[in-house]
């Protein structure tokens, strides 16, 4: 069997129940119940979903995102974290390099101006 070869029927059911009785002085009441299930429904994958749980380099996601949103939203650098050190590729690391000198070298001076920090590759562990 290979992917996507294996196919359930959807199943839909819907069930109405309606019950009315009349009551002295024309009064009405009604008690219904409305129901609908399905079964065998499709469910994608978001590929582009937050790995929340993922460890690289000792440190989940959730952990290094915080801690950068924290430095970010306190106005101070946010030191490399683990988990996106491991994540990227070296030669990737070394491009980005390239683009974060770049940009603190141009906007040095100016207020408010906050450098980005340097990727390192943190050693293997």
């Amino acid at each position: 069997m290979g992917f996507g070869t294996a196919k359930a029927v959807i199943a839909s059911r819907a069930v109405s129940i309606s019950i009315q009785r009349e009551l002295p002085d024309n009064m009405l009441v009604e008690v219904a119940y409305v129901g609908k299930w399905s079964t065998h429904l499709y469910q994608g994958l978001d590929l582009n979903d937050v790995p929340w749980m993922m460890t690289r380099g000792g440190q989940s996601f959730a952990k290094a995102y915080a801690a950068v949103w924290t430095a970010n939203h306190s106005g101070t650098m946010a030191s490399p974290q683990p988990f996106f050190e491991n994540s990227l590729p070296e030669s990737y690391l070394t491009a980005t390099n390239t683009y974060i000198n770049a940009y603190n070298t141009s906007n040095t001076g100016k207020s408010g101006f906050i450098p980005m920090a340097l990727c390192s590759k943190p050693p293997e562990t």
